[in-house]
């Protein structure tokens, strides 16, 4: 009698399963970790944002609008979106408002194509370096960005 080496269709159908199931666990908490990390970066981003605008008060004593050049020539820094991902989409879109000589607020709200598509809200920061904001409703600035 000669013996066929090989899988029975059985074996194959038990470890699809096998092979969903894991699945079917893994992937919630893998898509979990992709968006605290964005909102991790994009919070780390209008830090660092903001940390430019303060560096560029400490050299020329005032705000500048990130999309004007400076008295002397030199070109700001511009903020559009923070941070790309592979597709080069940007997670949260960046504005410059309420500029003064003396003060802004830099807002960043979640872009459609970005990581974070879907969440509702905004984070902001101003030169104090006060930060407000909520992202689907939690203080992710105090609370984390676990929390979404």
């Amino acid at each position: 009698m000669k013996r066929n080496k090989g899988f029975t269709l059985l074996e194959v159908l038990i470890v699809i399963g096998i092979v969903a199931i894991v699945a079917a666990i893994v992937y919630p908490a893998y898509a979990n970790h992709i968006r605290r990390a964005a909102c991790d970066n994009g919070k780390a981003g209008l830090v660092q944002a903001a940390a430019l605008m303060n560096q560029y008060y400490m050299q020329y004593g005032k705000y500048k609008n990130s999309q004007t050049y400076a008295s002397n020539g030199d070109q700001v820094f511009e903020i559009n979106k923070l941070p790309s991902d592979s597709t080069g989409d940007g997670d949260f879109s960046v504005t410059l408002s309420d500029l003064t000589d003396t003060s802004f607020t830099l807002t960043a709200k979640p872009t459609a194509t970005g990581r974070l598509h879907g969440v509702s809200g905004g984070l902001t920061i101003n030169e104090k370096n006060v930060t407000k904001g909520q992202l689907n409703g939690k203080d992710v600035w105090s609370e984390g960005c676990n929390s979404i």
